[in-house]
This record gives C-alpha cells, sequence and structure tokens, in this order.
C-alpha cells in the first residue's frame, strides 16, 4: 500500500511537473532575460552599482525569483532562476538568459547560442559581430568624461527659482514619493540639471533609460533619414517578414496603394500583436524571448508555424497567448493604435534602406553626434535591428539636446553655423 501511495505520487509529481514545466520555462525566459539586460546595462553602460539597480529597478520579484551572475572580465551578465546556477539550470532544461555589453554606442544585446538555444544562423550575437563599430574610437566613447558642459550654467532670478525647485526632487521624500532620476532644464542655451546620486547612484554621466520615449527617438532618426534623402514619407515599406498573402490583404484595405513610412509614422494598425505588457504577452515576448523582434510582430496568426519556432523561444504566442483578436483584416479601413510593434518595424525598414554598418552608425553620424548627445545608446535585439521601441539610453543632457533640436524646428546651431538635422516640415 505505502509502494503504490509512493509510486502514485511520484506519477502525479511528474504529471504535475511535465503541466508547469513550460510555464516555468518561459518565466525563466523572459523574467532572466529582463534582470540579465537591465542589470548589464545598469552597470557597463550606465556605470551604476549592483546594489542600486537591486534595489530598485529589480526590487521585488525580480531580485527574489532571478540570480544574475556579473562577470566584470567579459562584461556579460547570465541569470539562473532561484540561483540554480548552470549544472542544475541544463538539468532542469531551464534557460540561462545572457546579456553582452557591445559598446558604448550599442549597451548591451541578449545572446543566444548558437550550438544550444539558437534556430538558425542568423542568432549568434555580440562583439564579433559588429567588430568595426563595437571597437572603433567615437565620441560616444568619452561620453562618460564629458564635463565641457559644467560651466555652462546661468545665474539671476531664473536661475535661483530653478535651481530650487531642481534641489526640491532629489531630497529623500521626493525620492520616496517620485523616484525623479535626474532633471536638465536649458534656457537661452544654458543649462541647469540635477541628479540622484544619494539614493539612486546617478550622476551627470550616467546615461538613462528612455523606455517608451524611444518611439519618439526613432521618430527624430527617421527624419534625419528624410533629410538625408535617404526615404521619404511616401516611400513603400519593403515588409521583408510578411507572406503574400497578408501583403496583398493590407495592400486592399489600403487602397490599393502599398504601405508607407508615413504609415508606420503614424502607427496604423498593421499587425497582429496586443500592447500588453504581462509576462506571458507579446511585447514582453517580443523584447525579451524573440531572437528578431520585428519577425515575432509580424506573424499574421496565432498558430505555431515553422516561422514562429525559428524566431520566438517558446512559441508563446501559440501556445500560451490569449487568442490575439483581428486586426486590421477585419476592419474596413486601418486606425491609430499605440504599438511598440510598429515601432520596432519601422527600425526595420530603415534597415533594409542601408547596408548593415551605415544602419548601425546612422544614429550617432546624423543625429546625436551631430546635436554633442554622444552619450545616447540604442540597444539592437539579437538579430542586429535597433528596439525602436524600448531601448534608447541618453545622460540627462543629451535628453534634453533632443528637446531643443525640435524647439529649434530641427536646426542646430554651432557657432553661426545652423545646421538642419530633421526638415522643418517633418518637425512640425
Amino acid at each position: 500500500m505505502i509502494a503504490l501511495i509512493g509510486l502514485l505520487l511520484c506519477v502525479g509529481l511528474s504529471a504535475l511537473l511535465v503541466v508547469v514545466h513550460p510555464f516555468i520555462e518561459h518565466m525563466t525566459q523572459v523574467g532572466g532575460a529582463f534582470t540579465s539586460k537591465t542589470v548589464c546595462t545598469g552597470v557597463f553602460l550606465s556605470a551604476r552599482s549592483y546594489e542600486s539597480i537591486k534595489a530598485n529597478e529589480l526590487a521585488g520579484i525580480s531580485a527574489t525569483l532571478f540570480s544574475p551572475v556579473i562577470d566584470y572580465e567579459s562584461k556579460t551578465v547570465s541569470t539562473t532562476l532561484l540561483g540554480f546556477g548552470p549544472s542544475i539550470s541544463e538539468l532542469l532544461k531551464l534557460p540561462i538568459p545572457k546579456a553582452v555589453y557591445i559598446g558604448p554606442k550599442f549597451g548591451c544585446q541578449m545572446h543566444f547560442d548558437e550550438d544550444d538555444t539558437c534556430p538558425d544562423a542568423t542568432c549568434p550575437a555580440s562583439i564579433s559581430k559588429y567588430p568595426s563599430i563595437a571597437t572603433s574610437p567615437s565620441s560616444a566613447d568619452n561620453a562618460d568624461g564629458d564635463d565641457t558642459e559644467d560651466a555652462n550654467e546661468f545665474d539671476g532670478p531664473v536661475a535661483d527659482c530653478l535651481k530650487s525647485v531642481v534641489d526640491a526632487q532629489f531630497t529623500y521624500e521626493a525620492f520616496k514619493q517620485n523616484q525623479s532620476r535626474a532633471i536638465a532644464v536649458s534656457y537661452q542655451g544654458k543649462v541647469i540639471d540635477g541628479y540622484q546620486t544619494a539614493h539612486l547612484n546617478i550622476t551627470k554621466s550616467t546615461r538613462l533609460l528612455g523606455w517608451s520615449m524611444t518611439k519618439s527617438v526613432f521618430s527624430m532618426i527617421i527624419g534625419a533619414a528624410i533629410q538625408q534623402k535617404i526615404l521619404f514619407l511616401d516611400t513603400p515599406l519593403k515588409l521583408s517578414h510578411f507572406d503574400a498573402e497578408y501583403i496583398k490583404e493590407i495592400t486592399r484595405l489600403n487602397g490599393g496603394e502599398a504601405l508607407t513610412f508615413g504609415d508606420l509614422l503614424l502607427m496604423n494598425d498593421v499587425l497582429y500583436i496586443e500592447e500588453d505588457y504581462a509576462i506571458h504577452r507579446h511585447v514582453v515576448e517580443m523584447l525579451f524571448g524573440s531572437y528578431d523582434t520585428v519577425k515575432f510582430a509580424s506573424m499574421n496568426d496565432g498558430s505555431v508555424t515553422e516561422n514562429m519556432q525559428r524566431t520566438n523561444v517558446f512559441g508563446v504566442r501559440g501556445d500560451h497567448a490569449k487568442p490575439i483578436p483581428p486586426s486590421p483584416i477585419e476592419h474596413s479601413s486601418f486606425a491609430w493604435y499605440y504599438s511598440s510593434a510598429v515601432s520596432n518595424l519601422l527600425s526595420h525598414e530603415l534597415r533594409a534602406l542601408l547596408p548593415d554598418e551605415d544602419y548601425w552608425n546612422f544614429p550617432h553620424k546624423y543625429l546625436f553626434d551631430v546635436i554633442g548627445a554622444s552619450g545616447f545608446a540604442l540597444e539592437m535585439d539579437a538579430s542586429g535591428t535597433f528596439i525602436a521601441s524600448s531601448f534608447a539610453y541618453g545622460r540627462a543632457r543629451d535628453w534634453n539636446k533632443l528637446g531643443q533640436l525640435l524647439l529649434n524646428k530641427g536646426a542646430w546651431y554651432v557657432g553661426e553655423e545652423k545646421i538642419q538635422v530633421i526638415p522643418e516640415e517633418y518637425v512640425e
């Protein structure tokens, strides 16, 4: 009888493990990737302490469930569930998400081993893929030590008022309430700034994550590409990840006209993907569980196809996601829909018009370096496409300069010289 009970318990536990293992596997991939990437960028790009990151960005469930290991020599971060370590994780067939620091222009990138989890030859990432741009000298390399603007503060009644407001944001009481990280205020060409150094390890040289402000940054990059005559608002999209029938249908819905860059900039609803941030839903899976964010976002149904399996770790959109509502095929016309996936598709479409090295260098060459915002970094997915929805980092004064560029209607002034970085009509 005892033996039978023991046998039943073993069978029951085994069955339970089979049922819950896919969920644990997926949670480990997505949560571990978020942890690895957050720590990698925070430590190696933003030069913050791990203790500060753990107490803030990773506070709560991330710090409880996931244990990152920082390799300062190789500049990588690998994360395991509950600190199991590589051996136990491999025994349990759980992923060990790894982020690799590429350099000051590109921050960190998720890495997938070619002989292990990578489904095709497009996946291997890291520095070897970008040798000439990851290691070449750049104005971004010296961004941490760029103190040329320290004396660029102003005085007088306006300055005194601003300083009192800025200082009030970095008391402990304000930190507990709103966690302000940095403030940079420009007035008549001069700047007053402040930083949450005491509680968040933030300084003048810290690169700060933009999250969805990255969408606006990339729209400015597209504006710079228009200024350089690389594309125009009516330039047709290549849509290389869409199947032929889907392209045919959305062309029909668009009045027989091909979709254009202008359509994507308006965030027209052209993808079967929901803007949902739960751990098992589309945006999180796109950012932390897919090799190629645009391939994942371009699947046009909820089934797990061969193409899906090649671009996504677990085929989550078919196996674990809720049914995807029809979009846009069931609509009589396209509608605006806030979409991180559309921003990433925009990034991929720019890449399709340029040689890869030109694409990777474009943001600094034609935007950031031109306006002296050399501290900016744009991170890429494992396929090498900028993640235009989420992962731009810059110092507070770098972000401030983007705002100033828009106030200048796309123009930048170096002494008496006027440089039109973005077309004025595009800014308008």
